[in-house]
């Protein structure tokens, strides 16, 4: 195509929404910046920006030259009424795009020009920001690669003491490995004894190694509390000596990091993070640039350990960095030596079909732990998230005890009503123990936090925002029905009991996106209260001065991640959309401890979702297991 073809396009393609006003003004950049630019280099940095958009951290050129417009746009033009007319080729002949990408002064990896072109191992463009923190990753990772000396006999006796014999094995090798490196990973999906693991590795590495300097974070606040909190629910589990090593406070990343309204971290190559062992749980939250950051802040002597569910949903920043690092943790890899080396030092024979001559480094860092101690396999919550997670539904579709399936036809029919009258158990509560007004300020705390836990227990969670099953609508639905009950007033901006979800971070009170609160009608005043940085406490804060929040009786299944709850309502739209994907249901799922409701205005919407899989495109999953 001519360049002028594709400028006069863009201002279409903004207007009518199929691309982004920031992808139309880095391409006009661009031309601005070398005019004599090929159409197809501007064509490059267009599919790239829009990719970009989507997820993916890079752009594979040989798909994209096979069918440019779908790498173009991400939404269905089929049903617009007046259709905008593409002017991109069907196909791009990719020997001639990747020549022009080759000799453009836009491309080249070792300047500062706003595009970086790569060839190897396939050819790729990437936008430069992101280049820059995909090889800080890949830098960190290599850094500590090498495995620590360490002698099977010393470590064995201490695994033995910290893991019964009749434990699943997983987690004890998944200890030792930790031991043995400077940088892992342990994914694995609910309830697979994640966090216990994590403690024992700590306990083994106090033996091993004395006292640390440890520090733990999550990516949102919500993630850093139940991390704190299923730690601290399990000190007593260990020696004295040990338990005052581990830090009472989890952090999110970003204050862990030092991050300023800017975003820039104060910690780096040049100050770098006080630390000897950082542990991150729900990495598959983190984004490249997040991730990028935490390893230039790191030591190249500092452990660090990623906790997750390489199955959950990535980031919603660009990238997938957690399933890129655990792509092959299903088949082991595990080299012949990794086996020996785990033998030895846990009694544990890895099964052949786990083991490869050709597992590069990085593999024989990562340990997925393989059996749910929360759910079982065979039925209930825990065989759908199999089965999700495989592709499929369970035979049949099935129901039981602790999964319960709704085909309403609208949000007004009545067995989805009592799902919305349900969200408000928790406000009998709030009313039936409210302390009296001269009652102390420790009784309203204690009165508050209680109200926050049962509020806790159930979560409606819905895969779109928008249209009649979306969380603005359901949210409303359910806001009518309290008001109905009696529960909630009908004509108030706050009340007591209304549940807020932060949607922006807030520095000045210390709140961070998709942290939880509720507001409360405290003597004198309302007050919205929100989880504190120590278990059982609170933060304290005026409703008027919070501004960017939104009502949370549902919230997307992406704000969700971080969270658990004993009963989860998972809310599907009446008709398929490209946001439905595995990772969206298998997250849902795997939300509800003790009870789901799967709510399927169109049963036709799950079956199509779970063969959907969320395929981002990236640099890393390229490079990380190139020897």
């Amino acid at each position: 195509m001519r360049k002028n073809d594709l400028l006069h396009a863009l201002d279409r393609w903004a207007a009518a929404g199929m691309i982004r006003d920031i992808d139309r003004s880095f391409v006009q950049f661009l031309r601005d910046e070398a005019p004599e630019a090929d159409p197809l280099v501007l064509l490059g940095a267009l599919l790239v920006s829009c990719s970009s958009g989507a997820g993916h951290s890079c752009l594979d050129l040989k798909e994209a030259a096979a069918a440019p417009e779908q790498a173009l746009f991400s939404r269905d033009e089929s049903s617009r009424e007046e259709p905008i007319p593409l002017l991109l080729p069907g196909t791009i002949d990719l020997d001639e795009w990747v020549r022009a990408l080759r000799e453009s002064p836009l491309t080249d990896p070792e300047s500062t020009s706003p595009l970086v072109f790569l060839e190897s191992p396939s050819p790729r463009l990437a936008l430069r920001r992101f280049y820059r923190q995909e090889q800080a990753i890949l830098r960190g990772i290599a850094q500590r690669a090498e495995p620590l000396s360490l002698d099977p006999a010393r470590i064995r006796p201490r695994l033995e003491g910290l893991f019964q014999e009749d434990d699943t094995h997983w987690p004890r090798i998944a200890a030792a490995v930790a031991a043995r490196n400077r940088f892992s990973v342990i994914t694995g999906g609910p309830g697979t004894g994640k966090t216990t693991t994590v403690l024992s590795v700590l306990a083994l590495l106090h033996a091993l190694e004395g006292p640390l300097r440890i520090r733990l974070a999550a990516p949102t606040g919500k993630a850093a509390v139940r991390l704190q909190e299923s730690i601290h629910s399990r000190l007593e589990d260990l020696d004295e000596d040990v338990r005052e090593t581990i830090p009472r406070n989890v952090t999110t990343l970003h204050r862990l990091l030092g991050m300023g309204r800017r975003g820039q971290p104060a910690y780096g190559p040049i100050l770098p993070l006080p630390a000897d062992l950082v542990v991150v749980d729900e990495a598959s939250m983190v984004d490249v640039a997040l991730m990028a950051a935490l390893f230039e802040a790191l030591r190249p002597e500092t452990r660090l350990i990623l906790l997750g569910d390489k199955d959950q949903l990535a980031s919603v920043e660009a990238g997938s960095v957690l399933a890129d690092l655990c792509s092959r943790a299903e088949d082991g890899y595990y080299t012949p030596e990794t086996a020996r080396w785990i033998q030895e030092s846990t009694g544990v024979t890895l099964p052949e079909a786990l083991q490869s001559t050709e597992g590069s480094p990085l593999d024989q860092q990562i340990t997925m732990l393989r059996k749910s101690f929360r759910f079982s396999s065979t039925g209930g919550i825990g065989l759908y998230a199999t089965s999700v997670r495989g592709g499929r539904l369970p035979q049949n579709h099935q129901e039981d005890q602790t999964v319960h399936r709704i085909v309403p036809r609208t949000n007004r029919d009545e067995e989805f009503r009592r799902i919305c009258r349900t969200s408000g158990a928790y406000l009998l509560r709030m009313n039936e123990s409210r302390p009296p007004q001269d009652a102390p300020l420790e009784a309203w705390e204690r009165w508050a936090l209680t109200v926050l836990e049962e509020r806790g227990r159930f979560q409606i969670l819905c895969a779109l925002r928008q249209g009649p099953w979306g969380v603005e609508q359901i949210n409303q639905r359910v806001r009518e029905e309290l008001v109905l009950e009696g529960l909630i007033p009908a004509e108030q901006t706050w009340y007591p009991g209304q549940p807020l979800m932060i949607t922006r971070n807030d520095y000045r009170l210390q709140l961070m996106n998709g942290d939880i609160g509720l507001v409360l009608d405290l003597p004198g005043a309302l007050r919205a209260a929100f989880p504190g940085d120590e278990p059982g406490t609170l933060r304290w804060v005026l409703p008027a001065r919070l501004q960017e929040t939104e009502t949370a009786f549902a919230m997307t299944v992406h704000k969700s991640q971080g969270s658990e709850f004993d009963h989860t309502v998972l809310v599907l739209p009446d008709t398929p959309a490209e946001i439905l994907t595995r990772e969206l249901i298998y997250t849902g799922i795997t939300r509800a401890k003790t009870f789901l409701s799967l709510v399927e205005p169109n049963p036709e919407t799950l079956t199509l979702a779970v063969k959907r899989r969320v395929l981002r495109q990236g640099g890393l999953a390229a490079l990380l297991h190139q020897s």
